[in-house]
């Protein structure tokens, strides 16, 4: 769990530095008339092919070092390795419910993010953009 709470802290932090970074973007977006729910697809989107790639690579890189590795580490008392070899079951269905459960915080950090995004004025964020 410790895992999928820093996934969430470290999207959290992602989609709030990408949001605040295109601050300007999302402001001519809104102002030419782009809605919140287009604005909020465009940014789920965008974070879902991050989120997506992560979580496939991150899963490949995990079942690779449990498949190479962990047969490596495990000795007997006599520190040989044990016969027959070892064999690493991984738990997928626990593993989609985790990659599940992931999804659906990611989601809500989402939300959250859109929401602060919808109460900023588009005038400000112009200036704003104007000034830097």
């Amino acid at each position: 769990m410790a895992a999928a709470a820093f996934a969430v802290i470290g999207f959290a932090v992602s989609i709030s530095v990408s949001a605040g970074e295109r601050r300007n973007e999302v402001a001519l977006l809104r102002a030419v008339g782009a809605g919140p729910r287009q604005l909020t697809r465009m940014l789920g989107i965008e974070q879902a092919v991050l989120v997506g790639i992560g979580l496939v690579v991150g899963a490949m890189i995990g079942v690779l070092v449990a498949r190479l590795v962990v047969p490596l580490v495990i000795l007997t008392d006599r520190a040989v390795r044990p016969f027959p070899a070892v064999e690493v079951p991984l738990p997928w269905p626990r593993l989609g419910v985790f990659a599940l459960v992931v999804v659906g915080l990611l989601a809500l950090v989402l939300v959250g993010v859109t929401a602060l995004l919808r109460r900023r004025t588009v005038t400000a964020d112009l200036r704003l953009g104007d000034d830097a």
